[in-house]
């Protein structure tokens, strides 16, 4: 588990309504991988963790890579 206790994905807008939207759909997709994860789903929670990838990127957030300034 990772001791981390905030997730910093940028939304690329400075719009706050654009920005909630977008923080509420990337937070329940990721927030389901993460679940199905620690249920032992791995197979269900890669699926749902590259589709928050996908629709992160899709509303215009960058995803960082998994080095050690992300940790």
């Amino acid at each position: 588990m990772e001791p981390r206790k905030s997730l910093w994905i940028s939304l690329h807008t400075d719009s706050l309504s654009e920005a909630e939207l977008k923080a509420s759909v990337i937070w329940a997709e990721q927030t389901a991988a993460w679940e199905a994860k620690l249920a032992g789903d791995t197979t269900d929670a890669e699926k749902r963790f590259e589709a928050a990838r996908e629709l992160a990127t899709a509303k215009g957030a960058r995803q960082r890579g998994s080095g050690s300034a992300n940790r």
